[in-house]
């Protein structure tokens, strides 16, 4: 069996004072992927996870995003982003390719995607708003491609993260109260079941 954990640190620094490593080693996962890491790379506290070799994608806006996935072997590639100029240096996607068992060849991304806004507000949040439809524009179509990719090289593909969309209402406590705000947005919503199917994405957590 093979143990695949995704957990939104809210920094990486914080997390460890609050009690990263011991819950690392409690939950003894062969991979992770870690969003809103928030560190400098020569800062990271890479005492919190002995054994685990992490590939980190930093970014260029201090303080913000950075994601990173750990695993227990050397990743065979490494890629930062998914190719969009605007995107790309903020630091919200990073994937490997990596062989945690004998016999399992896998692509696994990390993705931190932005939280929007309400658009019907107009201004900044409405900025916001189109900011991360972009964004899923883009990063839709990269998961066709890199799927497909992985299929081509006989290896399963996963990504997991911070998607900022609460896909159904039962991903909700009060799913009335939130039609109209960002993450639950029906254009949102609509954009996650489109990714999901027999034949493309499963969501692993619901299946």
């Amino acid at each position: 069996m093979l143990r695949i954990a995704s957990h939104n640190v809210n920094g990486i620094r914080a997390s460890v004072r609050r009690g990263f490593g011991d819950w690392l080693a409690a939950r003894d996962p062969d991979v992770v992927g870690l969003q809103e890491m928030r560190c400098p790379a020569n800062e990271l506290p890479s005492q919190a996870w002995p054994g685990y070799h992490l590939s980190y994608h930093q970014g260029v806006l201090p303080g913000r995003n950075g994601v990173g996935v750990l695993t227990r072997e050397p990743p065979t590639a490494v890629r930062r982003g998914f190719g969009s100029r605007t995107f790309d240096p903020e630091g919200r996607y990073v994937e490997v390719d990596v062989e945690p068992r004998p016999g399992v060849r896998l692509t696994i991304g990390s993705l931190y995607l932005p939280k929007g806004g309400r658009p019907a507000e107009g201004g900044r949040e409405l900025a916001a708003h189109e900011r991360k439809v972009s964004f899923m524009r883009s990063f839709g179509r990269y998961l066709t491609q890199a799927r497909r990719r992985a299929l081509a090289d006989e290896r399963q593909f996963c990504v997991m993260g911070d998607f900022n969309i609460a896909h159904c209402p039962l991903d909700l406590a009060n799913p009335r109260a939130n039609t109209r705000n960002p993450g639950f947005l029906p254009e949102e919503r609509e954009w996650f079941a489109g990714l999901l199917s027999p034949r493309t994405l499963t969501d692993a957590v619901r299946h």
